[in-house]
């Protein structure tokens, strides 16, 4: 059985999003901008989903995604599957691409 980590989901989320309520239409002839905190919301979103999909053809998935912020950048990121895997994975990775450096 897998194992999860705090704050990641294996389910995905079904039913509109706070942001889909806003969309356009012909009763809603613009919807406002989202609020920054509507914005990451939606994105974290994206990148659950996604790594739920991608849960489905392997043991574990950990996805990290950055945005360049005009004060920095900002870190999404999302798993799914046995949490350790995701960690041991990406630390492999991390050491792969820091001794590929030298």
């Amino acid at each position: 059985m897998s194992q999860a980590a705090p704050g990641d989901s294996d389910t995905p989320s079904h039913g509109p999003s706070g942001s889909e309520s806003r969309r356009a239409g012909p009763d809603r002839p613009d919807p406002s901008p989202l609020t920054d905190d509507e914005l990451v919301e939606q994105l974290n979103d994206l990148l659950r989903r996604h790594a739920v999909q991608l849960g489905e053809h392997f043991s574990s998935v950990r996805i990290i995604a950055t945005q360049l912020q005009a004060d920095g950048t900002r870190k999404f990121q999302a798993g799914a599957g046995d949490y350790y895997a995701q960690r041991g994975a990406v630390r492999a990775w991390l050491v792969e691409e820091e001794m590929s450096r030298e």
